[in-house]
């Protein structure tokens, strides 16, 4: 690792990902035969989509690979285990499997041409199959090229066996169907065989890619300094594992960890969990550095384990958990499992949805282990909420819009008339989808149509962006102005301003270059500058001045939208990112920037008062009034063409008809996983819901999937909810109706009043002038630090330790009450370690003694009951000279006993005096203050503890009173 490493985003991600590629190609055209008929062999089964996607794919998977090389001790040894899995030899062919499966005896061979006999009497369609055995039979030398004839007379194209190979009438002796059944068993276990040493040969070529490939991505980041939080995670598993060194490592950390808490630990990964195990080893081994009850804390709900891609494991946190409850009760400490059942978010309508969504078994069948029922505790009581299962949009007959359409449509419209009617503000309603397809686009428009305050996407890809599109024909018109369509697409740009009818008459019967006709127009000075700045300033300056200084940006967001600030400012960051690792050329940054796939991520839990669209990964952790769930009917598909054997060793079949009996039991439980990931994908989105939730969808199809969102919610409701009608069909409807809502926060927006709308000649000349800086705001009067003449005190850098002296005793005396006698001894050797390392041990037992006589004492009891606090800080305004004074401060110990208030302040390094210091009185009446608007009804009283005596000094309160505020300040 470099020193000064930086880890990077995925916009450089790409381009090393894009220059290992090229790096690959290289090496295999001039170094690397082996990883050369690797790549040819791969380009002869695949595009080259595939192939980059594959290539990705094989990134992604890193952690794996890197694990499976290091435990494999190399490639080579990867690829026996291959072999291996696939019950094969390395010297296996298609020519040995051929000897192997159909080294006939005489008999069978005897029975089989019986059996062609019959079969070449019969039908057409027997005799061919016969024909096909007995082209077999008799091609002995010449398998190797008939095989694949010979599987399809036997399979079918799925290959399972053919259900008829003849007719009852053709073949009645049992002896010769029991040959041709036997037979085709054989082919069956022969093209298995086939399949998998294609597979072995395929999984073979792409482990020396993927040898190459993370080797030369590895070179690519290490000779920039540069990291990704995959190599954050591995390199941190490596130190703790390595040895010689780890031990040393975790005894380090072992003096500076008590507390580790962990939280989503359903989307912890292995290897994550390498490391908490590594970090917690001393935790529960018996005495470490320190003899300090030390604890793991680990917050998790299996049911929202939704983060798979991303290497999420949610089988590990019940066996993790049982894996560390052993450990901890081997070193006799106490384990706690608080199942956290409670909600705070949901109305009870919300709750009684969900589970019963999640009662059947095959809507729970992933969601949660064991047999445990999904019940949920109701905290909002009393609070209306409802649930709203609207019918699927079919296709309707003479018709021409899409059924998405028209959910679109009908989503539109009911959120249009809630905003109308005072039942929800465009900030309540969240609208989730499952990933984001041309369903958001059309709710995007569909809603701005209707007037609908809408943030848009969470996620957007930057190039998609109409401001950035702009910004880049910019560009590339000033790389080439001759470039006729891409100019008169700018010039149409809030950039340019120019009209339709004005391009037209630049363009119309012009005789040279659009470019030549242009240089006339009034638009072309701004042109012909930002022309001549193109060459001399980097891009980063040359768009901020065309968006700032030329007021770009205000025409864009004027014409188009304020949601285009976001893309703006990311499109100014990509060009800071590019200068920072290129030479800033405009050139080189646009063709960067079209290379890449960047994303711009907007914070959505911040966005103004409107509707929220994003995806249901994206609003984990996020909650709403109005939650709607239109995407409910598409089932998932699986998004890796790598199948994993333990999640250690891949496998790649090219698709599900290349698999194997292996790999299809691969497959199989791979698509459990992604279905039961769905599952809990559909509990996330159902929870997001405060008050109202609304499930609906759109199907072209006759029937949907039974497992899909809209079964699954449409089959748990019909047992709890009513039926009512829509204009397009029956829906179910758990709770109240939407017009008995009121607003769950703000108002009803109102008309605009005339009078404090900007009139034609105000002034807005501030909105270009730089903001002027604001003031700084005064210092916080603090109690401690007041003026007047002070007690002398010990120096900080006195040698006798009086001022670490009263750090110790201060510290004693906030931890020691609130423990049980028989755990004081521990906490005094712990806070003895950490804050009296440079006292004599003389004053620290004096120090000690101290403390104890005073906690012991009965006359002090009252201050340490179970109505105190110690170190409490307090803040607020308090009136001086007839202005309000902030004043923050801490104090030592606050009792409350009865009707009255102890305000203690703790005198630890010199005498009682024979007068109260005049710091002392104002120092205590600022509390007293402040603690009178807290506690109205209770007497405040104040009290100096000299810790040396001990001696507790009741301040009288006509003392205090005379106090005067003037010399606070």
């Amino acid at each position: 690792m470099s020193p000064h490493f930086t880890v990077m985003d995925s916009r450089t991600e790409q381009e090393l990902l894009a220059e290992a590629r090229t790096r690959l190609f290289n090496r295999a055209q001039w170094h690397d035969p082996v990883l050369q008929d690797a790549l040819s062999a791969m380009a002869r089964r695949m595009s080259e989509n595939s192939f980059n996607g594959l290539i990705s794919e094989l990134i992604g998977h890193k952690r794996k690979l890197r694990s499976l090389f290091s435990a494999a001790n190399g490639v080579e040894a990867a690829i026996e285990k291959v072999w291996q899995f696939l019950q094969l030899s390395k010297d296996t062919s298609i020519e040995s499997l051929c000897s192997e499966h159909f080294a006939y005896d005489k008999n069978a061979a005897a029975d089989l041409r019986r059996v062609v006999e019959r079969l070449l009497a019969g039908d057409e369609k027997e005799q061919k199959t016969g024909q096909g055995i007995a082209d077999w039979l008799e091609g002995q030398t010449k398998r190797e090229q008939l095989y694949m004839d010979y599987i399809h007379v036997m399979l079918t194209l799925q290959g399972t066996p053919r259900q008829r190979l003849f007719k009852k009438a053709t073949i009645t002796d049992e002896a010769l169907i029991a040959a041709l059944k036997a037979e085709q068993e054989r082919v069956w276990r022969f093209h298995n065989d086939c399949k998998s040493f294609e597979i072995a040969s395929q999984t073979i070529y792409l482990l020396h890619i993927a040898e190459a490939l993370l080797a030369l991505y590895d070179a690519q980041k290490n000779a920039r300094g540069l990291m990704d939080y995959d190599d954050l995670i591995l390199a941190a598993c490596a130190l703790l594992q390595r040895p010689g060194i780890a031990p040393w490592v975790l005894f380090k950390l072992d003096g500076g960890i008590d507390h580790i808490l962990v939280d989503e630990a359903q989307d912890t990964s292995p290897e994550q969990w390498i490391i908490i195990d590594a970090l917690t080893q001393e935790f529960f081994a018996g005495l470490g550095r320190k003899e300090w009850n030390r604890s793991l804390f680990v917050v998790g709900d299996e049911k929202q384990s939704i983060y798979s891609f991303q290497g999420a494991d949610p089988a590990g946190l019940s066996r993790m958990q049982q894996y560390f409850s052993r450990r901890i009760r081997e070193a006799a400490k106490p384990v706690h499992h608080i199942a956290l059942m409670r909600s705070f978010r949901s109305t009870r309508e919300v709750l009684a949805a969900v589970d019963a969504i999640f009662s059947r078994p095959q809507a729970k069948d992933g969601l949660m282990s064991g047999d445990a029922e999904l019940t949920h505790i109701l905290t909002r009581e009393g609070q209306p909420g409802l649930v709203e299962l609207w019918p699927l949009v079919r296709v309707e007959e003479d018709s021409a819009i899409s059924p998405t359409t028209q959910l679109v449509r009908h989503i539109a419209d009911n959120i249009k008339h809630w905003l109308r009617n005072g039942t929800a503000e465009a900030g309540d309603i969240m609208i989730l989808v499952r990933s984001r397809t041309t369903l958001v686009d059309r709710l995007v428009r569909a809603l701005k149509k209707r007037g609908v305050p809408v943030a848009g996407q969470d996620r957007m890809r930057l190039s998609d962006n109409l401001a950035v599109q702009d910004l880049i024909a910019l560009g590339q018109c000033l790389l080439l102005p001759e470039d006729d369509l891409t100019l008169a697409a700018l010039l149409k740009s809030p950039i340019f301003n120019v009209s339709e009818e004005e391009l037209f008459q630049l363009a119309w019967q012009r005789e040279g270059s659009l470019f030549e006709r242009f240089k006339s127009h009034e638009a072309y000075p701004l042109f012909a500058d930002l022309r001549g700045k193109a060459d001399f300033i980097s891009p980063y300056e040359l768009y901020s001045y065309v968006l700032e200084t030329c007021g770009a940006r205000r025409r864009f967001t004027g014409r188009m939208g304020e949601e285009y600030h976001d893309p703006i400012d990311e499109f100014l960051g990509q060009a800071l990112l590019y200068e920072r690792s290129h030479p800033p050329s405009l050139q080189g940054f646009l063709h960067w920037l079209n290379a890449s796939d960047s994303e711009i991520k907007r914070d959505m839990e911040q966005s103004e008062n409107a509707v929220r669209i994003m995806t249901v990964h994206g609003a984990k952790g996020l909650q709403a009034p109005i939650v709607i769930l239109p995407d409910t009917v598409e089932m998932p598909k699986l998004r890796d063409s790598l199948l994993w054997h333990g999640n250690a060793h891949p496998f790649w079949s090219g698709a599900s008809a290349g698999d194997d009996a292996f790999c299809a039991s691969l497959r199989d439980d791979e698509r459990r996983s992604m279905q039961a990931e769905y599952r809990r994908l559909l509990y996330v989105a159902l929870t997001r819901a405060e008050d109202r939730l609304y499930i609906c969808g759109a199907t072209s199809k006759e029937k949907i999937n039974e497992q899909c969102w809209y079964q699954l919610a449409h089959d748990g409701l019909a047992g709890v909810a009513a039926p009512f009608d829509m204009p397009w069909g029956e829906g179910l409807r758990l709770g109240t109706t939407p017009s008995s809502f009121a607003l769950s926060k703000g108002s009803p927006s109102i008309a605009r009043d005339p009078s404090v709308m900007p009139k034609d000649d105000d002034d807005f000349s501030f909105l270009t002038r730089p903001a002027p800086s604001e003031p700084t705001p005064p210092q916080p009067l603090v109690p401690s630090r007041l003026a007047g003449e002070e007690p002398a005190s010990a120096s900080p850098l006195a040698e006798n330790g009086v001022y670490q002296r009263g750090k110790f005793i201060h510290a004693l005396l906030q931890h020691l009450p609130g423990l049980p006698q028989e755990q004081r001894a521990r906490a005094i050797a712990h806070i003895t370690a950490s804050t009296a390392k440079k006292l004599p041990d003389e004053l620290v037992q004096k120090s000690i003694r101290e403390v104890l006589a005073i906690m012991e004492n009965p006359e002090f009891a009252f201050l340490f009951g179970a109505d105190s606090m110690a170190e409490v800080p307090v803040a607020g305004l308090v009136d001086i000279h007839g202005k309000p004074v902030a004043v923050a401060g801490q104090i030592d110990r606050l009792a409350i006993t009865g009707e009255d208030v102890w305000i203690i302040d703790y005198k630890s390094n010199r005498a009682p005096p024979e007068r109260i210091p005049l710091p002392y009185l104002r120092q205590m009446q600022l509390y007293r203050v402040l603690l009178q608007e807290i506690y109205p009804g209770k007497a405040v009283c104040c009290g100096l503890l000299w810790t040396s005596a001990p001696k507790l000094t009741v301040l009288d309160e006509a003392l205090l009173d005379e106090v005067s505020p003037s010399s606070y300040i």
